[in-house]
Protein backbone atom coordinates (compact mmCIF):
# COMPACT_ATOMS: atom_id res chain seq x y z
CA UNK A 1 0.00 0.00 0.00
CA UNK A 2 2.86 2.38 0.91
CA UNK A 3 5.94 1.10 -0.65
CA UNK A 4 4.86 1.73 -4.45
CA UNK A 5 1.22 0.97 -3.28
CA UNK A 6 -1.51 0.32 -5.66
CA UNK A 7 -0.98 2.11 -9.41
CA UNK A 8 -3.14 2.02 -12.65
CA UNK A 9 0.11 2.55 -14.65
CA UNK A 10 -1.28 6.06 -16.13
CA UNK A 11 1.04 8.51 -16.78
CA UNK A 12 0.66 11.94 -16.40
CA UNK A 13 -1.64 14.15 -14.20
CA UNK A 14 -4.50 11.72 -14.57
CA UNK A 15 -2.32 8.74 -13.39
CA UNK A 16 -1.14 10.92 -10.50
CA UNK A 17 -5.01 11.84 -9.68
CA UNK A 18 -6.12 8.49 -9.55
CA UNK A 19 -3.27 7.17 -7.59
CA UNK A 20 -3.96 9.66 -5.22
CA UNK A 21 -7.76 8.71 -4.57
CA UNK A 22 -7.03 4.93 -4.82
CA UNK A 23 -4.82 5.87 -1.29
CA UNK A 24 -6.91 7.93 0.11
CA UNK A 25 -9.66 5.13 -0.23
CA UNK A 26 -7.67 2.95 0.81
CA UNK A 27 -6.37 4.96 4.11
CA UNK A 28 -10.47 5.94 4.51
CA UNK A 29 -11.11 1.93 4.78
CA UNK A 30 -8.17 1.22 7.44
CA UNK A 31 -9.48 3.71 9.60
CA UNK A 32 -12.61 2.59 9.26
CA UNK A 33 -11.91 -0.53 10.20
CA UNK A 34 -9.25 0.33 13.03
CA UNK A 35 -12.32 2.10 14.74
CA UNK A 36 -15.32 0.26 13.79
CA UNK A 37 -13.44 -3.44 14.94
CA UNK A 38 -12.70 -2.67 18.34
CA UNK A 39 -16.46 -1.08 18.42
CA UNK A 40 -17.93 -4.43 17.19
CA UNK A 41 -15.61 -6.30 19.20
CA UNK A 42 -16.41 -5.11 22.51
CA UNK A 43 -19.93 -3.56 22.06
CA UNK A 44 -19.23 -1.38 25.82
CA UNK A 45 -16.31 0.25 24.44
CA UNK A 46 -17.07 4.01 23.84
CA UNK A 47 -15.69 6.06 21.38
CA UNK A 48 -14.28 8.00 23.93
CA UNK A 49 -12.12 4.89 24.90
CA UNK A 50 -10.70 4.10 21.40
CA UNK A 51 -9.94 7.30 20.94
CA UNK A 52 -7.74 7.62 23.98
CA UNK A 53 -6.19 4.56 23.28
CA UNK A 54 -5.42 5.36 19.81
CA UNK A 55 -3.84 8.83 21.15
CA UNK A 56 -1.75 7.11 24.08
CA UNK A 57 -0.67 4.11 22.68
CA UNK A 58 -0.40 3.73 19.15
CA UNK A 59 0.28 7.49 18.66
CA UNK A 60 2.91 7.07 20.83
CA UNK A 61 4.49 3.50 19.51
CA UNK A 62 3.98 5.61 16.07
CA UNK A 63 6.10 8.23 17.67
CA UNK A 64 8.85 5.71 18.94
CA UNK A 65 9.02 4.60 15.28
CA UNK A 66 10.01 7.65 14.43
CA UNK A 67 12.36 8.48 16.99
CA UNK A 68 14.39 4.96 15.94
CA UNK A 69 14.04 5.79 12.14
CA UNK A 70 15.61 9.43 13.05
CA UNK A 71 18.51 7.58 15.59
CA UNK A 72 19.15 5.49 12.15
CA UNK A 73 18.45 2.01 14.56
Amino acid sequence: MFLGGITVGLAGTVGVVIDVLIFLVLCGVVSFICMTLPHAVCARLRVEQVFKFYWTVVAGLAALSLVMVWAGL
